[in-house]
């Protein structure tokens, strides 16, 4: 598609400063990066998509509240991250990182341990990972 074609939805569903890269040709036929606002298909899709993130970080809010998931789990939900990625990121074992996700091992964590999932979460300290939203 050409560059004056590519889509600009401006309706209120997403915030103005939302937008998503889009590839098109100019005038010289040379493919340039043009962003773009989408159009209301691709929107509705995306808004879809965060509600479903939002319900799964409030089940893990709500699981946090009644003591079956530690502050760990809920952070790795609104965090869009799974156990195999957190392990990853914090370079412990899935199966470390699955028993820190339950309530009575991750309300026992060390200042240690909180730290390197402080670093994993990208928090500037280990007082907002054990918050909770």
């Amino acid at each position: 598609m050409k560059i004056n074609e590519v889509p600009q939805d401006h309706s209120d569903k997403f915030k103005k400063d939302f937008s998503v890269i889009e590839f098109a040709v100019d005038d010289e036929g040379k493919y340039k990066a043009v962003k773009s606002s989408g159009f209301e298909p691709k929107n509705v899709a995306l808004e879809q998509a965060w509600e479903f993130e939002e319900e799964k970080m409030e089940k893990a809010r709500q699981l946090y509240l009644r003591k079956k998931k530690s502050f760990i789990y809920y952070h790795m939900k609104k965090n869009m991250m799974s156990i195999k990625i957190l392990s990853g990121y914090t370079g412990y074992s899935w199966y470390r990182v699955w028993r820190d996700c339950s309530f009575k091992v991750g309300s026992k964590l060390t200042d240690v341990q909180l730290e390197t999932y402080r670093y994993a979460f990208g928090y500037k300290s280990v007082d907002e990972v054990k918050k909770i939203d």
